[in-house]
């Protein structure tokens, strides 16, 4: 084992000379003695080096441009603006998601729960929680019995004078802000009120109105209303069982709720909106697109507000209640 050691320290440190001689006197111009690993130790650095100074000079001068697969100034420049635009995009797309989140939120009645108004159930009688999840009690009242027993108690406080009247200067214009606003919510409903029996619940002979295929062909058991706030027709079905889109459209939804059980609505061209109640079942989905006499429902009898088998129909033209008997023969 030594002898092999020996051996190749000695191949490692054997000498060479290298010359450089004149090509006709053949005088020596210059020499240089070295070994075997200095001369692997020169050319292992001289490799790194060399590599060391290409990669300075193809990372920061323009010769980077000639390597293939590299993107120019102009192709980063696209990049980064749609970079830009792909973000716009989606925050565009969040914000129409909440948007339609809450005209369904809205149109179904499902208004999120402020947590701030949660009663506890520690604090509720047994009486009172059959109460609030009967779905045949009247909820408005319930929810009145439970806030006022189970209001908390507010506990007073020995404070100084001085703190006193610096915490009222501080909320002063808390709670004036709100009541400023409440105010002109008052207002502005009141002036609704008021133009609510200016508006017009059929359209004027300039505007379009296409024709509209019957949704159910059937008989009239409840015509349009508005002085009752019924702002539809009701159709019981004289053997059909099929529910037809009136004109072609985009679904805006298509679920079920209490009040009114398996509802649709869809958004048609002209600024019109359809809207179908009481279905058994649906048959269309959210974001669909149908054709005017595509079958969408299932002819049925489901929510509270029914009491037996029709489809109440709405026609709504930028957000105005329309009469469906002017528009559609529903014999």
């Amino acid at each position: 084992m030594a002898k092999k050691r020996d051996r190749l320290i000695r191949w490692f440190s054997k000498k060479f000379q290298l010359f450089l001689y004149h090509g006709k006197s053949y005088d020596v111009i210059w020499k240089i003695r070295f070994n075997r690993i200095g001369f692997i130790s020169v050319l292992l650095l001289s490799i790194a080096l060399f590599f060391c100074i290409s990669y300075v000079i193809i990372a920061y001068t323009s010769l980077k441009e000639t390597l293939p697969d590299f993107p120019t100034e102009e192709t980063k420049i696209l990049i980064y603006e749609n970079a830009i635009r792909t973000d716009s995009l989606i925050a565009e797309i969040d914000k129409r998601d909440l948007y339609m989140k809450m005209i369904h939120d809205l149109i179904f009645d499902e208004i999120p729960i402020d947590q701030d108004y949660v009663v506890p159930t520690q604090h509720l009688t047994e009486q009172q929680i059959k109460d609030f999840n009967n779905p045949l009690a009247n909820r408005k009242e319930t929810n009145k019995i439970i806030h006022s027993t189970t209001e908390p108690q507010i506990e007073e406080t020995v404070d100084s004078s001085e703190n006193t009247k610096k915490i009222d200067e501080d909320i002063q214009p808390q709670v004036e802000q709100p009541v400023k606003e409440l105010e002109k919510v008052l207002r502005d409903k009141d002036s609704s009120e008021s133009t609510d029996k200016n508006i017009q619940y059929s359209i004027s002979s300039k505007e379009i109105m296409p024709a509209l295929f019957p949704p159910l062909r059937g008989y009239i058991v409840s015509s349009f209303d508005k002085h009752k706030n019924h702002y539809g027709t009701d159709i019981a079905s004289s053997g059909e069982t099929t529910i037809y889109s009136v004109l072609g459209g985009t679904v805006l939804a298509s679920d079920y709720t209490l009040k009114n059980g398996y509802t649709i609505i869809i958004q048609h061209k002209y600024d019109l909106v359809s809207v179908y109640k009481h279905n058994k079942s649906v048959l269309v989905s959210v974001g669909q697109y149908v054709e005017v006499g595509h079958p969408i429902a299932v002819y049925g009898n489901t929510g509270e507000y029914t009491s037996g088998e029709h489809l109440h129909f709405e026609l709504w033209k930028k957000g105005v209640p329309l009469n469906p008997e002017d528009y559609i023969d529903f014999k």
